[in-house]
């Protein structure tokens, strides 16, 4: 898959709405993908962006809770309280919990969730985001 259509006709680089579209495929196609460094950096990146949100519930005093399909180790988080009843919805949402839960390095997950960040805000230090999009897909569809 070739990124050059979404170059601006008049440039090198590709405009802010072509570096969105670019990253919002990078994601799609990242999400299909067999990898779990790709998984959890595209759960992560959904998660912080309040597209997904973690399984869970409210109590009656607002506190929210995780179901158990999230796994999170709730002793190394503060308990919900009535002042501050977010607290693991928070952890939740952070990459180190969305790795474990697809088996994921941390730290290449934190990379590559970066790399997406800065080919979607159209980084000047990416000088071709484009062929960076396409190693992005041909590593992803890799079997």
């Amino acid at each position: 898959m070739r990124y050059n259509v979404y170059m601006a006709s008049n440039s090198q680089k590709p405009s802010a709405s072509a570096s969105a579209q670019i990253a919002e495929d990078i994601r799609a196609i990242l999400s299909r993908s067999k990898d779990p460094t790709a998984r959890a950096a595209v759960r992560y990146l959904r998660r912080r962006d309040r597209q997904e949100h973690p399984k869970g519930e409210t109590d009656p005093g607002g506190r929210w809770w995780p179901d158990g399909t999230e796994h999170l180790d709730e002793t190394e988080y503060r308990t919900p309280s009535r002042k501050w009843p977010w607290s693991l919805m928070i952890a939740c949402r952070t990459v180190k919990h969305c790795a474990a839960l697809e088996g994921a390095d941390i730290r290449e997950t934190r990379r590559l969730s970066k790399l997406i960040d800065a080919v979607e805000s159209g980084d000047k230090r990416l000088s071709d985001i484009p062929a960076i999009a396409d190693l992005v897909t041909a590593a992803a569809l890799t079997p």
